[in-house]
């Protein structure tokens, strides 16, 4: 069968369509041809379906050919159908590799053949639908006809059917707009398939009315397409909807019934503890059988949900005091009718829980580290227990049951031993946990602080007010020390400290005789180290000994700051007597 559009304007488009067999017994006779669906005017955008059709009476058509002419830039050609009439295998097939609508193309179409029929067809046949798109601007015409080329019988090949000519209809573009209409797809049950579109609505989601879309169910795992409902009909999987109106159509799927199973294995009972199950087996008919598990109480872990597999079902400690039962349901896809339950009962806590602890470390370095394994025994396998140390932090090996636990403390930088308690109590029953205590001795021991040195930079200072920085060394960073001094007014910044340390000494002004500044350097854990230094100050009415730098630094010795004490006092003592002797003989000569 083959059409060949022809424009009677300055563009055309050709169609062809060959080989179109209608069998029959009765001799030819000359019928008419008819162009039926052209409306008078339509809005740009908007399509319309004309029909093609034969009075071919009863005879034996064989093939024909017939040229179509419209305005191509008025019109478009977007579908050519094969007719309805019986007699008919299929319907025209377009060439894929030529364009529908360049103008001047021919447009083939492969051989329909009606072999093999046994209906005759007899009076109008419906030979093709052709869609037509309205491409061109309101008030653009076309005209509409078609003019027969061979229109034959079979069993006459010579002797023509047809051979008048059907022109006149007149088409206009009218100034309205197109309708839009909505296609509104269900899926009943949800889930159960998809359904495909085609062409996709436009932007709006709407479609132009008078188009003709595509719909094709596919159905899901373990579902198969039952048939469509509403505003389409029929129970193959694809079908077609004319946008005459709004539209609403439903893909109905129903349970796949090929698919059931069967479980095994598993636990059917569990302690009061956390616990997971042994593995379940679930077999099913076909390997493409999906499945899905479900629990009551808990989670469960699957291995292979499509065809056999496993699953296991976890479950947390039952702290009730009776037992439970946990209801695992495993479902066949598409086949809900198929599922299949199993039941675990898990055992009731015991109404109260007691622990024991044993093991562990008595003691600790001073440098911290961690203890030994305690272990903890609880009276029953579903008793939780909590643990809890005053320092440092506890590592738990099973919180529910019996278990061991560890503690790491940090270093002991204090100066005595501590004693570190852990408290191990028993979820539910407070009042029966149990302390462990172990001791860390200290970094720093009682009387084993002392200073290692210390470091001055003067002896001898003038009578003018005195400025300088002193170093202290201590054993530890821990071990404390203070300064301080007999003479009044001599300041220290600070005054006291742990550790090493630098420190600023302040003497005031002496106004008076030569002095001694004594300064003692004290450990306060440990007297034995104290240290002690003086400074010889000089007065401010005495040229004194002046400044005396002591090389090394050193402080003198307990038997040195004696001796210049005692020196220091028989000078003053000289002085002071020949103080006495100069007063007595001036007394003497008056």
């Amino acid at each position: 069968m083959s059409f060949a559009f022809i424009s009677n304007m300055t563009r055309s488009v050709v169609v062809s369509m060959c080989c179109v067999f209608i069998s029959s017994t009765a001799m030819a006779a000359t019928g008419d041809l008819l162009l039926t669906g052209v409306p008078a005017s339509a809005a740009k955008g908007s399509t319309f379906v004309a029909t093609f059709t034969l009075d071919a009476g009863a005879q034996v058509l064989g093939n024909y050919k017939v040229d179509l002419t419209f305005d191509s830039t008025v019109l478009k050609v977007t579908m050519i159908a094969g007719g309805t009439s019986t007699g008919f295998t299929a319907a025209p097939i377009l060439d894929s590799t030529t364009p529908l609508d360049p103008p001047g193309n021919r447009i083939n179409f492969g051989q329909v053949n009606a072999s093999g029929n046994t209906t005759e067809p007899s009076g109008v046949v419906v030979l093709a639908n052709i869609t037509f798109e309205v491409i061109g601007d309101s008030g653009g015409t076309s005209a509409i006809g078609i003019t027969p080329e061979r229109i034959r019988d079979i069993s006459f090949p010579s002797q023509a059917i047809a051979t008048n000519t059907f022109q006149g209809l007149n088409f206009s573009v009218g100034t309205g707009t197109v309708a839009r209409r909505s296609l509104t797809l269900t899926i009943d049950p949800v889930g159960s398939g998809v359904v495909a579109a085609d062409p996709l609505p436009g932007t709006d989601g709407k479609y132009a009315g008078g188009a003709v879309v595509t719909l094709t169910a596919s159905a899901g795992t373990g579902f198969d397409f039952e048939s469509w409902t509403g505003d389409a009909s029929g129970t193959t999987a694809t079908t077609q909807v004319t946008m005459s109106a709004d539209r609403s159509v439903t893909a109905n799927f129903v349970d796949d019934p090929a698919c059931t199973l069967i479980v095994s294995g598993g636990s059917t009972s569990l302690p009061a503890t956390a616990s997971t199950t042994a593995a379940f087996s679930v077999d099913v008919t076909a390997d493409t059988c999906a499945w899905t598990v479900a629990t009551s109480v808990g989670t469960t872990s699957v291995s292979g949900d499509i065809g056999d597999g496993t699953f296991t079902v976890t479950v947390p400690a039952n702290t009730g005091t009776t037992a439970r039962t946990i209801t695992v349901t495993v479902t066949p896809g598409g086949n809900s009718s198929g599922a299949m339950e199993t039941s675990i009962t898990q055992a009731g806590a015991p109404s109260s829980c007691e622990v024991s602890v044993t093991g562990g470390s008595p003691s600790i370095p001073a440098a911290g580290g961690t203890t030994a394994e305690y272990m903890v025994d609880v009276t029953a396998d579903t008793c939780a227990w909590t643990v809890a140390t005053s320092v440092g932090t506890t590592s738990v090996s099973g919180d529910t049951g019996d278990g061991t636990f560890t503690v790491t403390v940090p270093a002991n930088t204090g100066m005595s031993t501590r004693i570190i308690t852990v408290v191990v109590t028993p979820v539910g029953n407070e009042a029966m946990a149990k302390s462990r205590t172990f001791t860390q001795s200290a970094e720093v021991g009682e009387g084993e602080c002392e200073i290692l040195n210390w470091y001055g930079g003067s002896y001898s200072i003038p009578s003018s007010e005195f400025t300088e920085e002193l170093w202290v060394d201590m054993s530890s960073e821990e071990c404390e020390w203070e300064f301080d001094s007999d003479t009044p007014g001599v300041e220290f910044f600070p005054a006291s400290g742990t550790g090493d340390a630098t420190v600023d000494v302040i003497v005031p002004a002496n106004f008076g005789l030569d002095r001694v500044i004594l300064i003692t350097i004290k450990s306060i854990e440990n007297e034995e180290s104290n240290f002690f230094s003086n400074y010889i100050q000089d007065g401010s009415g005495s040229e004194g000994p002046g400044e005396v730098e002591i090389g090394c630094g050193c402080p003198p010795s307990k038997a040195a700051i004696v001796e210049s004490l005692q020196k220091m006092w028989g000078d003053l003592f000289l002085v002071g007597m020949a103080i006495v002797t100069l007063v007595a003989f001036r007394t003497k000569r008056r």
